[in-house]
């Protein structure tokens, strides 16, 4: 899947820009309202009337809820929106639910499959509080899905962001953010 982002103006830090990825474009800076795919408090044709170009869900609940239906009509037609759509790898589950059984290839995969535009790599949220061994935990485990999954699906077309853990561990998140860095 095609993906550039332009810059259009500067201003001291701050940048215009557009994205484009997978024909669909996407003016920065912007908001990816989050909606449940299943349960959508405000309609998708709301959030396009109110001028949003782009949307993220979560992968996992699609999986979970709504799989045959998605793989059958992509993710796009599934929720009836043709902007830019982001996936989240439903990692932050793990903090509400447990541990969901599923593997950086099963959620890779799918996301690839439903034909997502941008989509997040399996991570484990380092969560509020956690221990600075916790937090050295679900930076090494999200670190290790990133790099697998860019290694095993970055060719497929979908374009993948990997999550930056870290927690109050400042230290931790810097490592993260460069890991992910030197891995793209």
């Amino acid at each position: 899947m095609p993906f550039s982002f332009e810059v259009k103006d500067t201003d001291l830090l701050g940048r215009v820009g557009v994205l484009r990825v997978g024909g669909r474009t996407l003016e920065t800076p912007c908001l990816l309202p989050v909606v449940h795919p299943v349960d959508q408090a405000v309609p998708i044709d709301e959030l396009r009337a109110m001028g949003f170009r782009g949307l993220m869900t979560n992968s996992y609940i699609v999986w979970s809820r709504r799989r045959d239906e998605s793989l059958r009509r992509g993710i796009h037609e599934m929720l009836g929106f043709d902007g830019v759509l982001m996936t989240d790898s439903g990692g932050y589950q793990v903090l509400e639910y447990g541990d969901l059984d599923v593997g950086y290839r099963d959620v890779a995969s799918f996301q690839v499959e439903i034909g997502s535009d941008l989509a997040v790599t399996l991570d484990r949220p380092t969560g509020y509080p956690q221990s600075r061994r916790a937090a050295e935990e679900s930076v090494e485990y999200s670190l290790k899905n990133a790099i697998a999954t860019l290694r095993e699906y970055g060719h497929e077309g979908t374009v993948w962001t990997g999550p930056v853990q870290g927690g109050l561990y400042g230290d931790l998140v810097s490592r993260s953010a460069a890991s992910l860095w030197k891995s793209s």
